[in-house]
This record gives structure tokens, sequence and C-alpha cells, in this order.
């Protein structure tokens, strides 16, 4: 994170999972990012915080269902 408001962004966001009480972790895979898993219901999100300022964010259960239909 490479300025305060890039930290204030991703801290938001997860204050923002406490107070709707959503299931998350914090994971470290590459370098360059602080990845937030989120999971719900059905549903679950990587959303990983890029040093440069960007956000990527990944569905799972889409990308897994799709991979499985075309079996």
């Amino acid at each position: 994170m490479k300025t305060v408001e890039d930290f204030k962004k991703l801290n938001d966001f997860l204050n923002k999972l406490q107070e709707d009480y959503i299931f998350y972790q914090l994971s470290k895979f590459r370098k360059e990012s602080i990845m937030v898993e989120v999971a719900v219901p059905g549903q679950s999100w990587e959303i990983e915080f890029m040093e440069d300022g960007t956000v990527e964010i990944k569905n799972i259960l889409a990308t897994v269902n799709t991979m499985m239909k075309k079996s």
C-alpha cells in the first residue's frame, strides 16, 4: 500500500464486512497484495488489494460452476 488512502480503502472495506457480520479472512499469497477472502452462504470471493492501489475481484463459485458445466 503506497498511501494512507489505499490503507483506508482496505480498512473501510473490512469495517463494512464486520458491520454486516460477513465472514472474511486475510491472506498473503503475492508480495504485492493483500487478499481478503469473503464467504457467505452460496457465494465466495477473493478480493486483492494491490500495492499500486488497484483492486482485483474473483468470484470463486461462479468460476467453479462454469468449469463444472463444461465438463
